[in-house]
């Protein structure tokens, strides 16, 4: 006995000498409920036993952080609940005095993110469902993005793809909520590659991206059986476009990389190989081209 008084009270001179208050001011029924007041204020509570936390241990910090959790033999155990002073609340299960299992946090906002740990990491399954109704749903590895993953926007919108290591790789798709859907190869959170886009009204739109942006060959076809194809440079188009028309005839414009018309001649040529000049001016080449590719412009003019 006298042995085990003469530890604890080296443990408290230990802990004085260190800049702590510590009090005994109860008894609990497995043993004797301590209270340490650190420098920093904030104030532990909880039962010594051969001078090792045990059991449930409530901490409250200077700044209104409050804390309570599990102790065995000195390392926290079991589950975690932490609420922050600005109204986040956390909670997640420890094992060894390591975070593992599941894993909630609600952030001030409404935010709430629900998860599993591993080894002190995010791993695994995790879904985030933020105030405005986002919802993303992806896979941790050791607390990194890595697997597939999916966000829902507020609005509806839905993009689905791959991460790998935190980046972005592999195949993703966007679905709009006017149901207009993209499909594209990412490369290290870039576009790179063919570019598939599906518009509601039917037009389908196949190129190359490059960097994140459209820069190659680009081809349009449209419900009504137009067909356009030509070069885009940074999401303009560049040089010389043609259009090919349901009865065979063939158009062919210019333009500069900043999607101006350069060439003063729009010329047509039908299947059976006679070709025309539509106009000589550039008023009546914008003019020509508005009447006769107005639809799969999508524009009353293309100045």
């Amino acid at each position: 006995m006298h042995r085990i008084l003469l530890s604890f009270f080296g443990f408290l001179f230990g802990l004085v000498s260190l800049g702590l208050y510590t009090n005994v001011y109860a008894m609990a029924s497995d043993g004797p409920l301590i209270t340490y007041t650190y420098s920093d204020g904030s104030v532990w509570t909880g039962v010594m036993i051969d001078n090792r936390e045990q059991g449930m241990w409530e901490v409250a910090y200077a700044d209104g952080t409050f804390m309570k959790g599990m102790m065995v033999d000195g390392m926290r155990e079991w589950k975690i609940i932490v609420h922050y002073a600005d109204g986040r609340k956390w909670s997640w299960s420890m094992r060894h005095g390591i975070a593992y299992g599941k894993r909630v946090m609600v952030s001030v906002d409404g935010t709430k993110e629900v998860g599993t740990m591993k080894n002190g990491e995010r791993h695994g399954k995790y879904t985030i469902v933020y105030a405005d109704g986002e919802k993303r749903i992806g896979m941790m590895k050791n607390g990194i993005k890595h697997g597939r993953r999916t966000i829902v926007y507020a609005d509806g919108q839905k993009e689905q793809g791959i991460m790998q290591y935190g980046k972005k790789n592999g195949l993703w798709t966007i679905t709009y909520p006017d149901g207009q859907k993209e499909k594209w190869p990412i490369i290290n959170d870039m576009e790179q590659g063919e570019r598939t886009i599906w518009f509601t009204d039917g037009l389908v739109g196949i190129g190359e991206m490059l960097n994140d942006e459209q820069t190659g060959k680009w081809r349009f076809t449209y419900p009504n059986g137009y067909i356009t194809s030509g070069t885009m440079n940074d999401a303009d188009r560049y040089g010389e476009w043609t259009v090919m028309y349901p009865n065979g005839d063939v158009g062919k414009w210019f333009v500069e990389t900043n999607g101006i018309l350069q060439w003063w001649k729009w010329t047509i040529t039908n299947k059976d190989g006679v070709g025309r000049s539509v106009s000589t001016t550039i008023d009546d080449i914008y003019e020509e081209i508005n009447q006769e590719i107005d639809y799969f412009t999508n524009t009353s003019s293309i100045k």
